[in-house]
């Protein structure tokens, strides 16, 4: 995929609404395409954070390892939306594991390529920076949401583990 065919993807994804083609071209032109096959690992949970992700095509699941081995399947994400945004801005390693569901198609802005673009072109960055930090507060306000739910009334307002956790990544 060349970095107009990825810009014009990015430029109708919500997290790039805030940046003109040109801007969108800039940070597509920074980013790199990856082809995974079905169950290919992305980046594995511990593993220090390389980049952010943008599902070009395809799906990838999240999950996280459990006490005593029990995997917990947190998410699924689609075409359009994009992970990885924490350890690229607190530089702490991977909280779980992403994995390729069939053929999937990614778009990675190194971590380095992250900083030259902060270097280079701040303004541009900082509208990226401002999109992944309102994917951020969508989930912290979830999980506000849901704790506050728990306190005041533990057990009919909770919702199951999966319910929860798919709450918070994904909204």
């Amino acid at each position: 995929m060349k970095p107009h065919q990825l810009a014009v993807f990015l430029s109708h994804q919500s997290m790039f609404r805030g940046l003109s083609m040109p801007e969108t071209e800039t940070v597509a032109g920074r980013m790199e395409v990856l082809d995974y096959a079905d169950g290919d690992e992305i980046f594995a949970e511990g593993q220090p954070c390389d980049g952010w992700y943008v599902i070009v095509k395809g799906e990838v699941e999240i999950v996280k390892a459990g006490v005593g081995g029990m995997d917990h399947d947190l998410a699924q994400l689609e075409a359009g939306e994009g992970f990885g945004e924490m350890g690229l801005i607190d530089d702490a390693p991977r909280l779980a594991t992403v994995s390729a569901l069939g053929k999937t198609t990614v778009a990675r802005l190194s971590r380095e390529g992250f900083h030259r673009l902060m270097a280079e072109e701040p303004s541009i960055c900082a509208r990226v920076v401002l999109a992944m930090a309102r994917v951020l507060v969508q989930r912290q306000r979830a999980l506000t949401s849901i704790l506050t739910d728990l306190v005041d009334d533990p057990e009919t307002a909770a919702p199951g583990p999966r319910e929860m956790i798919s709450m918070l990544l994904l909204r």
